[in-house]
């Protein structure tokens, strides 16, 4: 199927050896698959790109070229996009940790929340998969309530 140009099939193939799916894992082979799958649209493999040169898997560490990633990403969502949570997730990760970009804890808060509503949507759908990403996503949120909190009304020391 990759080879007649179906670009899910390139994205799967990619899945297969970043994850070791039946094969080695392999992320040079990994990379060529997701980026003859982005380079045609496919916002998935964008984002799994950004992962790579988020973590230096084959190409170097780079998380400035991460973060432009998943912004691209981000910036192309389409109303019948699925993976909206995991692009906002990895949006919301770079502000929260100042990766690639510049720390932005608000902005990190918009981006997990937009996350969060969009796996209990995925959830809603039988994704079942997406359950400890919301988890994940609710307790980043809850940190981030508590950081701000925090710098409106400063602990009281007596």
């Amino acid at each position: 199927a990759d080879a007649c140009g179906n670009l899910i099939a390139s994205e799967n193939l990619g899945y297969c050896y970043y994850y070791g799916r039946d094969v080695e894992v392999d992320y040079k082979a990994a990379y060529h698959y997701f980026i003859k799958s982005a380079l045609a649209g496919r916002l998935e493999s964008m984002y799994k790109i950004g992962d790579m040169y988020a973590k230096g898997l084959y190409v170097n560490q780079d998380e400035g070229m991460a973060f432009t990633l998943y912004e691209r990403a981000y910036q192309n969502i389409d109303d019948g996009c699925d993976v909206v949570g995991d692009i906002c997730l990895r949006m919301g990760n770079c502000f929260y940790y100042g990766n690639g970009c510049e720390r932005d804890i608000q902005t990190a808060l918009f981006f997990y929340q937009r996350s969060e509503l969009f796996y209990y949507t995925q959830l809603k759908n039988g994704d079942f998969f997406k359950r400890k990403m919301l988890d994940g996503v609710i307790e980043k949120i809850e940190k981030i309530r508590e950081e701000l909190k925090n710098e409106i009304e400063p602990e009281v020391v007596i």
